[in-house]
């Protein structure tokens, strides 16, 4: 059992994930944890009690990363929707573990994921852009990201486990 990230919303909720016994959720306001985790033959609980990442984006919406997918939480109902690996799909996520997440200025959530490189999700469309390690130039540099982050400057960075920091060129789509 172990934390293998921690997170402060906006409201000054603390999101621990749990590897692997899921989220706990601490409501600042009324002193209450509550814990989320996968369970089985339940669809809309969380898709894997191993939590690695956490994100709130502009629009309030709580994401997190699991060892198996990406989770839209729905905290009025407290369920989850899952984006599930799907290789025979081009535009469905393409790897299990979403070990960081970040959202972009135009409100797209990035991942970056446990072998299967980086990936970009439109909120909008539903749909994934896959950055993987390729022979050309401009692809990113591994495939294994352990940490997205912007700068001041909104210029997305991730970290690597063989290839030092990548920095993104949106103008190219490249890195």
């Amino acid at each position: 059992n172990g934390t293998r990230s921690v997170f402060v919303d906006r409201a000054g909720d603390l999101w621990v994930g749990n590897f692997p016994r899921g989220v706990n959720y601490h409501n600042s306001a009324s002193a209450v944890f509550t814990n989320y985790s996968h369970e089985f033959g339940r669809d809309y609980s969380l898709s894997h009690s191993a939590v690695l990442s956490f994100l709130q984006d502009q629009d309030g919406e709580y994401w997190v990363g699991t060892e198996e997918g990406l989770n839209r939480f729905n905290m009025r109902e407290g369920t989850f929707q899952h984006y599930l690996k799907d290789t025979a799909n081009p535009h469905a996520l393409q790897a299990d573990a979403i070990l960081s997440l970040v959202e972009d200025a135009h409100g797209e959530i990035w991942g970056g994921t446990w072998s299967g490189g980086a990936f970009r999700f439109n909120k909008r469309t539903g749909r994934f852009r896959h950055y993987k390690t390729t022979d050309e130039p401009g692809s990113i540099g591994s495939n294994y990201i352990w940490h997205l982050m912007l700068d001041k400057h909104k210029r997305l960075w991730l970290s690597t486990e063989t290839n030092g920091i990548n920095l993104y060129a949106a103008a190219t789509d490249t890195f």
